[in-house]
């Protein structure tokens, strides 16, 4: 939980210095994707969702084990209780868009990365209603992100 609650940690330092970002371009930068990629802009947004996915995978590749470890689920079980994390991970998504036009993405996106944080601290559980809070709390977090980082 600790390399989960790191990653987040540094995807959120990455989004206030997003928040301040953008203004015009100048017609004469470059379009080529290496040009896009030394924009601070484009950078600080992209390396919050690195960090952020690359805590969510770390998480995701353990949880099983741990369902099964600790409370003797079978495959077919820890794929029905990853779904707590799918379903609002997909709500979470739909109204992201919305809501991060009107209270600005990049703070939309901190509120993600605070979810996704505070749902990992819970750590691993063995009182498995707040195993599924947990899921079900990241997918939340998931969906904000989601939802909220394509027109970053």
């Amino acid at each position: 939980a600790a390399l989960q609650v790191l990653l987040l940690g540094l995807g959120g330092v990455c989004l206030p210095a997003a928040l301040g970002a953008g203004g015009e371009q100048d017609p004469q930068d470059e379009v080529a994707v290496t040009g896009l990629l030394r924009r601070g802009e484009v950078l600080r947004p992209l390396g919050a969702l690195v960090l952020a996915n690359a805590a969510i995978s770390s998480l995701n590749s353990t949880v099983a084990r741990h369902l099964e470890a600790a409370f003797g689920f079978s495959p077919s079980q820890v794929g029905v209780v990853f779904l707590l994390s799918s379903v609002p991970s997909c709500l979470a998504s739909a109204v992201a868009g919305p809501i991060g036009n009107r209270v600005g993405l990049a703070r939309l996106m901190q509120v993600g990365l605070v979810c996704q944080g505070l749902f990992t601290m819970l750590g691993p559980k063995t009182w498995l209603p707040l195993q599924l809070l947990s899921l079900a709390g990241l997918g939340v977090g998931m969906g904000i992100i989601d939802g909220g980082a394509p027109p970053i």
